[in-house]
C-alpha cells in the first residue's frame, strides 16, 4: 500500500462540538495547529442500539457546525475528517448521513466498524461504496484487531485501538500492531486513549490520564518495529492543558521525524 493513503501525524477524535467548550471555529483550529495536530476527526452519525434494544442513530453535530469547524481547520493546514459508527444492515443509511454532512474541506472518513468484523463481504461492499462517494479521499476502518484466521479488512488504512484500560496493555498493543502488519495492513493508524476507566461509587467512569500515563503510553509506538505514519487520540473531550502539552511534544516528534512513526 502507498504511504500516502493513511493520514500522517498526530490527530484527535472530537465528539460534541460547541462554542462553550471549543470556542469559535477559528480559535479551536488555531489551538489544534499550535499543538502540532495534522488531522482531526469530527463526530458524524453514530449508529447503535437504545436501552430497549432498538436501533437508533445519534447525530452529535449539526451539518453547519461540522462545516464551520472543518473549514477553519482546513484553513489552518489541518485536514478535517469525519468519523462515525455503522451497524450491520444499516450501511446505506449510514453512508447517506455521512454524505449529507461532508463539506468540500473534509479529507476523509474514519468508519468505526467493529460490528462488521464478522461480515467481511459487508465491509468490502461498504468500502467500495464509500470510495465511490469520496473519490481520492482517505477511507479508513476502525478495528480492535483481527479475529483468529481472519484476513485484513479491505480498506485504505487500518485503525486499531491501543487499549490503556488493561493491565497488559503494552503487550496487547504491540501484539495488535504486529498482527495487522502480518495480515498485510501496512498503513496502520493506532488509536491511543487519553483517559482511564476507574470505579467510582460502584460505577465505571472515564477520567483523563495523567501526563506521565499518556507519555508512557505513546512511548510504545516507538518501540514497535511496524512502520506507522500517524496516530489519533480518543478523545478530545478528555484533554486538559497537561495532556495537550504531551500531544504537542509527540506531534513535534512525529512532524520532524524524530520518532519511529
Amino acid at each position: 500500500m502507498s504511504e500516502l493513503l493513511a493520514p500522517k501525524g498526530m490527530g484527535l477524535f472530537v465528539r460534541k462540538l460547541s462554542k462553550a467548550r471549543h470556542g469559535s471555529p477559528n480559535a479551536f483550529a488555531y489551538k489544534c495547529r499550535k499543538h502540532g495536530l495534522r488531522w482531526v476527526a469530527l463526530a458524524g452519525p453514530y449508529q447503535d442500539m437504545n436501552d430497549l434494544g432498538n436501533p437508533r442513530i445519534q447525530r452529535l453535530n449539526m451539518i453547519g457546525t461540522i462545516a464551520d469547524y472543518g473549514r477553519a481547520l482546513f484553513e489552518q493546514g489541518i485536514t478535517p475528517h469525519i468519523w462515525g459508527q455503522v451497524m450491520p444492515g444499516r450501511t446505506e443509511s449510514f453512508l447517506g448521513e455521512m454524505n449529507e454532512i461532508t463539506s468540500p474541506e473534509i479529507g476523509g472518513w474514519l468508519i468505526l466498524a467493529d460490528s462488521l468484523q464478522d461480515h467481511p463481504h459487508v465491509m468490502a461492499q461498504l468500502f467500495r461504496m464509500a470510495m465511490q462517494d469520496m473519490p481520492g479521499k482517505k477511507i479508513g476502518f476502525g478495528s480492535r484487531g483481527l479475529s483468529e484466521g481472519q484476513q485484513a479488512p479491505i480498506c485504505h488504512y487500518g485503525s486499531i485501538e491501543l487499549c490503556g484500560w488493561r493491565e497488559d496493555w503494552r503487550k496487547e498493543a504491540l501484539i495488535k500492531l504486529i498482527q495487522f502488519h502480518r495480515a498485510g495492513v501496512d498503513n496502520v493508524v493506532p488509536t491511543f486513549p487519553v483517559c482511564n476507566a476507574i470505579k467510582r461509587h460502584g460505577k465505571t467512569v472515564e477520567v483523563p490520564m495523567t501526563r506521565e500515563q499518556l507519555h508512557n503510553h505513546l512511548r510504545i509506538l516507538g518501540l514497535s518495529k511496524v512502520k506507522i505514519h500517524g496516530a489519533i487520540g480518543w478523545s478530545e473531550n478528555f484533554m486538559n492543558s497537561k495532556l495537550w502539552e504531551v500531544v504537542a511534544q509527540w506531534g513535534h516528534r512525529i512532524n520532524t521525524g524524530e520518532t519511529a512513526l
